[in-house]
């Protein structure tokens, strides 16, 4: 019995292989996480926004003369605010899970950052949904 506790403790272990986003030492990982949730919200939304209520940085490749790549797993859930409501998703309650639309969602996401250092600032997010909870439709 044992060995089979120690076998789950250490694969959860190794499956965390991110690191908290709001832990990262990467400089831009605000505006980074704000592109994202915006880039999410633009491409899974159905009727309410969602919000981030998990976020690591798997991987930041710095390909040099300021241009990153930065590497996110976002967890989201519905919030009570509307689609269309121009509101901030972290400033809306989320929808409680047994009633809300979507469960929760899992997004990989990658950023292209060009560093504001080295005369302006650009950034590309490009999003993946790899898990999807219950729907009720």
């Amino acid at each position: 019995m044992k060995f089979i506790l120690f076998t789950f403790a250490a694969a959860q272990i190794l499956s965390c292989s991110g690191i908290p986003c709001r832990s990262s030492t990467f400089s831009q990982i605000g505006i980074v996480i704000d592109a994202t949730i915006a880039k999410v919200n633009e491409e899974f939304t159905m009727n309410n926004l969602l919000a981030l209520v998990n976020c690591e940085v798997t991987s930041v490749q710095d390909f040099g003369e300021g241009i990153f790549k930065v590497n996110l797993t976002v967890d989201v859930q519905e919030t009570v605010c509307n689609r269309s409501s121009g509101l901030d998703p972290a400033n809306c309650a989320l929808i409680p899970i047994p009633d809300a639309v979507s469960i929760l969602m899992l997004a990989i996401c990658f950023s292209i950052v060009i560093n504001p250092f080295t005369g302006g600032f650009c950034l590309t997010v490009k999003c993946t949904m790899t898990k999807h909870g219950t729907f009720e439709i």
